[in-house]
């Protein structure tokens, strides 16, 4: 019995259900895959969720983490992207609804996505 690699094998499954969850609900807010925003967004929501609180600063909790692990020079690419892909995705969706700042969706996805691995967990 290692009791290390148990908990190594359900950190990597957590993982991989959180980046399912992520990409499932991405899809459903019609974000295209091809824009750099989408792999921004993915990672943005990841690290919210693991902060697990609403009042976060995205110019100086989030995006200098993803331009770190991108070599970005600046976060405003970071948030150029995020912005530009929700652009887009607002262009191939028929709702009327109000331009959403990149801090709403952000969090209103990660929102979903902590939800759906709730249920997941207790059904």
């Amino acid at each position: 019995f290692n009791p290390s690699a148990e908990n190594e094998k359900k950190m990597y499954e957590r993982n991989i259900r959180l980046l399912e969850t992520i990409y499932n609900v991405l899809n459903e807010y019609n974000i295209n895959v091809k824009c750099k925003g989408y792999t921004f967004m993915k990672d943005a929501i990841c690290i919210i969720t693991d902060l697990k609180r609403l009042d976060i600063c995205l110019e100086k909790e989030v995006y200098p983490l993803i331009a770190k692990k991108y070599a970005i020079t600046g976060t405003d690419t970071v948030e150029h992207g995020i912005r530009n892909a929700l652009k887009s995705a607002e262009l191939k969706t028929d709702l009327l609804m109000p331009r959403l700042t990149n801090k709403l969706f952000l969090l209103m996805a990660a929102q979903e996505v902590t939800t759906r691995l709730l249920k997941e967990l207790i059904v």
